[in-house]
């Protein structure tokens, strides 16, 4: 058959359902998304098709320039939550919603395939899911040895309804990447192989795609990826080397440059070879899509990030000036999560330039970091300058958002400032007088530099704030600080306009003469504040500048509220033009709860040779508590890092050691779960975006001495935000793994046939989940959700995030049982254990009107029952298990967040015999939660288990 006859087949095949059709959608970005075919004719050896008529697809749609493309397996993870079906697109208007309301989609593509006698038909329909209709449906049909012709015609019968042109000029213009039939079909497997780890395979199956089709370059790619993870380094170097210098428009050109560039890093590339590979790679391929890199999704462009790494490698050279106008370069041109991790690293180097130099660099990007919203830059104060007036283009308003009745009310509002002094000056007060219009509220400011809150911020009513104006006597020791502002209502339904105009700041200078510097680190701290001679230098720790050289008094002394530590001096000698190192151990006050904990210990104070990631991950580690060690794995850099403890008091640790292939790749391994089963294997389970869609799947790997581990295996083939796994009594073991509003439950006897027993539906979106074997036989399941409300523009505001529990007899049969916390908005971590003193779950969160919520709950014969706010030791993420021979042991990992800079520091771990101290007073206000509605369905009305088909370890 010809092509024109086979075009003219496809154009009487169109169908046009009873309802008719919807219009194409307007000029303009549509977001859409496809995900697996389904086969409809009993012939396994077209399996494969599945995979890649959506990966194929998938492709080509990004091609139409105007089609945002979601995650294919986001869309496949919803669809299987809701069992979709075709029919549901006229029928269904809630399934229909849930789908929207999680992906945010306009358009939905699916479709169907069969062959028969040596005849393949295929179907694709797109659904405008606002309104639950097909607004389009294509099908082509021919011999099955012109498949991928038919697929690319689809392709183009589909972008031609999405872009309103002719299908046929949409042809001519798509990639061709091979006309081979079993060269596709051998690629596809081998991805489903990889995805099941088994590499070898999977390796055979790509090297027989590229002896089909030498030149089908998606398939050299693949044989690169596996050198890679069989850790053939120069091998795999070769294969990328051919694969990045002869296609520059292909799909995964920034896979290949994101896995290629990390054979060099992995083999301690000298810093300058990094530098000339980075800035070559981002001249030549400067708008190839990077994913699971500076964000939490999506893509950035291969030239901001790798203008940013290099801003790392040369911060590590010490060249912090160079650091930050290159990441500041990065900063420009991002935006959102992406925009955060280039000016945490551009305004970090900017504060270590100026410590060591005295020097202030404030590049414009990122000068108007926190000024975009508002028109305005930094404050920037020229030599014998004492007062600067900064105006706003567009003044700065409450916010105005939505209750969950539908009414209007106000919220508070933060405008943010760079404040730069001269070069060779240090700030030592600050007098800011604010211009604002209307006194329906209260205003203030915090003036920072390493943290927010260094100093105690000072405010009052509008009018009296713009009348007196705020004075800052004292200051962070630095030319380059931050100024943050704040105005909220007085009645937030009062509506009412207040705006804030300007601010007129006074400042008055120190100059610096010579200068040395020191760096200071704790053993058993990170949440700290540093002052010489009685005058604050630095928050966390660092490299203090600006201190005269000569005899001082260095104090390292707790936050405030950190009350279970004590200050702690020492007397330091500074050189001028030197940075000297000081490390302290912080003494710990008695009289405090933690009193029965032993003596806090740092795991890992240094890590060797860490990568220059940009990659955003979960921080919190793991432990595995045995009878004879303590061990520990934790992410770091986007890689898996363990260490363990042999001696009798657990205090004692081996150097960190990254895990290295096939675990820790160059892509994101985070979320670890770890256990040693009956039989004494080591089991390790994580998340990754490794898979062919880059999007994080969960992945399990086993090994006998904690060194050598097996292929990482796919073990469901969906996304997931959550994961945990525990061995029963019985030997089986129990897995859990949620995302949106769904966490399903599996079984398995050998961790590879895998059975789902149950799903449950939780109320609002799942951020967190920790799967529990109590004592008495039951299961717990704690589940942290984020209740939500979202705000007339285009950002979320999270109100509360909800800790609730379900519980089980037999990991099977799932009912809801109440809510035990319910902290207020922002990062929040969540632990779980049990022993014969009951389940028990600690939250670290925050408040409703700020600071610090962390509470302990236990599981009593009559209840649940919480603790005080106990948020001393325990920080940012933490995890806490227990063992016989060990008691109570907790680890965690400080982390201040992006907008301040700073490495994570840790993980610190310390131990208890009981949690006694931590219950002395008991409140049982958390009980009464069960006679609210349980989130979701009431379990009396909908099964306990949801029998579907069993999943297999393969992830197909």
């Amino acid at each position: 058959m010809s092509p024109r006859s086979r075009t003219s087949i496809l154009a009487a095949v169109v169908f046009v359902g009873a309802i008719g059709l919807l219009a194409p959608p307007a000029h303009g970005w549509t977001n859409a998304a496809v995900f697996n075919f389904q086969m409809q004719s009993d012939t396994p050896d077209w399996s494969w098709l599945q995979k890649g008529l959506a990966d194929a697809l998938t492709t080509d749609l990004v091609q139409g320039g105007t089609i945002r493309v979601i995650a294919r397996d986001a869309m496949q993870a919803a669809a299987s939550r809701v069992q979709w079906r075709a029919e549901m697109a006229m029928r269904d208007e809630g399934r229909m919603g849930e789908i929207q309301r999680e992906l945010r989609i306009d358009h939905l593509v699916t479709g169907t395939y069969a062959v028969r006698d040596g005849t393949i038909e295929i179907t694709a329909q797109i659904v405008d899911v606002a309104s639950r209709r097909e607004v389009c449906r294509r099908t082509v049909q021919g011999p099955e040895k012109d498949v991928l012709t038919l697929q690319k015609q689809l392709s183009a019968e589909l972008l031609g309804w999405f872009a309103n042109r002719p299908p046929a000029e949409i042809l001519k213009e798509l990639p061709v990447w091979t006309r081979s039939v079993p060269a596709a079909r051998a690629l596809y497997e081998g991805m489903d192989r990889y995805d099941q780890g088994r590499y070898g395979e999977a390796w055979l199956r790509f090297r027989q795609a590229v002896r089909n089709d030498p030149g089908y370059i998606e398939a050299e790619y693949w044989v690169g990826r596996m050198y890679y993870f069989m850790d053939r380094y120069a091998h795999a170097r070769s294969a990328y080397e051919r694969f990045v210098y002869q296609d520059a428009e292909h799909p995964r050109i920034g896979d290949a440059i994101k896995e290629y560039l990390h054979t060099y890093e992995k083999l301690h590339a000298p810093p300058q070879t990094l530098l000339d590979l980075y800035a070559d790679l981002a001249a030549r391929y400067p708008k190839a899509r990077i994913h699971g890199e500076m964000g939490e999704a999506g893509w950035v462009s291969n030239r901001c990030w790798l203008w940013t790494k290099s801003a790392i490698v040369l911060g590590a050279m010490g060249r912090h000036k160079e650091a930050t106008e290159l990441a500041a370069k990065a900063e420009e041109k991002l935006s959102g999560s992406f925009e955060e991790m280039a000016y945490t690293i551009a305004y970090r180097h900017a504060l270590l330039h100026n410590a060591l130099t005295g020097e202030v660099v404030l590049p414009e990007g990122l000068a108007k970091h926190y000024g975009k919203a508002f028109g305005y830059r930094a404050v920037r104060f020229a030599p014998g300058q004492s007062e600067v007036t900064c105006t706003f283009t567009h003044p700065a308003t409450f916010l105005r958002f939505t209750d969950a009745k539908g009414d209007s009310y106000l919220c508070e509002n933060y405008p943010w400032w760079f404040l730069a002094a001269p070069d060779g000056h240090v700030f030592t007060k600050l007098t800011i007088f604010p211009t604002i219009k209307g006194n329906a509220g209260n205003t203030g400011f915090v003036i920072h530099k390493d943290v927010f809150g260094e100093v105690p911020g000072q405010g009052g009513s509008i009018e009296e704030i713009c009348e007196r104006g705020v004075t800052f006597a004292r200051v962070p020791r630095s030319g380059l600080l931050q100024m943050n502002a704040w105005i909220s209502p007085t009645d937030p339904y009062s509506n009412k306009n207040v705006e804030f105009s300007s601010i007129r700041v006074l400042a008055e200078f120190e100059r610096l003469g010579e200068c040395g510097g020191l760096d200071v680190r704790c053993t058993n701290a990170a949440n700290f504040r540093v002052l010489v001679d009685g005058e604050l230098l630095r928050s966390r720790p660092g490299i203090v500048g600006h201190v005269t050289p000569g005899a001082h008094t260095l104090t390292v002394e707790p936050r405030p509220g950190d009350s279970v530590f004590g200050p702690f001096e020492l007397p330091v000698e500074v050189r001028a033009g030197e940075v000297t190192p000081v490390q302290v151990t912080l003494p710990r006050r008695a009289g405090t709860v933690w009193d029965d904990w032993s003596p806090t210990v740092v795991v890992a104070l240094d890590t060797p040779d860490p990568a220059p990631s940009v990659q955003r991950y979960d921080l919190t580690p793991v432990l595995l508590l045995e009878e004879d060690a303590i061990r520990l794995v934790w992410p770091l850099n986007g890689d898996l890092w363990t260490s363990c403890s042999t001696d009798t008091e657990g205090t004692r640790f081996s150097p960190p050691r990254r895990l290295e292939l096939p675990v820790s790749s160059g892509w994101t391994e985070q979320n670890p779960v770890c256990l040693r089963d009956e039989s004494g294997r080591y089991i390790l389970a994580f998340r990754s975006d490794r898979n062919a869609q880059r999007d994080p799947r969960p992945y399990l790997c086993w090994s006998r001495d904690f060194r050598r581990w097996s292929a990482p295996a796919m073990v469901v083939d969906r996304g997931t935000v959550a994961i945990d796994l525990i061995q029963t009594p019985g030997g089986s073991f129990l897995w859990a793994d949620g995302a949106g509003r769904t966490v399903r439950i599996l079984r398995s006897p050998d961790l590879h046939q895998w059975r789902e027993v149950a799903e449950i539906q939780t109320e609002h979106d799942l951020s967190a989940l920790r799967l529990i074997a109590r004592a008495d036989g039951g299961y717990d399941l704690i589940a942290v959700t984020e209740q939500r409300l979202v705000p007339r523009s285009n950002n979320t505001r999270f109100l509360h995030q909800p800790v609730v529990v379900y519980t089980s007899p037999d990991g099977e049969r799932w009912t809801y049982d109440c809510m035990i916390a319910r902290p207020g908005g922002g990062g929040i971590s969540v632990s779980a254990a049990a022993s014969e003193e009951g389940t028990v779950v600690a939250v670290r969160g925050y408040g409703d009107a700020g600071g610090t919520f962390v509470r302990w709950l236990r599981r009593e014969s009559d209840g649940w029952v919480r603790s005080d706010n106990h948020p001393a030791i325990v920080g940012d993420y933490a995890r806490v298990t227990y063992h016989p021979r060990w008691g109570w042991t907790m680890a965690w990992v400080d982390y201040w967040g992006e907008q301040f800079p700073g490495d994570p520091w840790g993980p610190f771990l310390a131990r208890a015999s009981t949690l006694d101290a931590m219950f002395r007073i008991r409140h049982r206000d958390v009980g009464p939660r069960r006679a609210g509605p349980p989130p979701g369905p009431p379990a009396s009305t909908q099964p306990a288990v949801r029998k579907n088909s069993p999943h297999r370890g393969d992830g197909r």
